[in-house]
């Protein structure tokens, strides 16, 4: 659900003309057991039905 929710919101600032936020690089990756990398996929520039 999480992945759907990054999709929608990507979506959503590309069909408002706003660019998509940039990582931080000054932010380091927390400790964790487990890091999943999320595939988010996004239609620029075509009209959404």
């Amino acid at each position: 659900m999480i992945a759907s929710a990054i999709e929608e919101l990507a979506q959503c600032l590309l069909d408002e003309g706003k660019p998509l936020p940039m990582p931080d690089p000054d932010v380091t990756a927390p400790d964790a057991d487990l890091i999943e990398l999320i595939p988010v996929f996004v239609a620029a520039g075509t009209p959404r039905t």
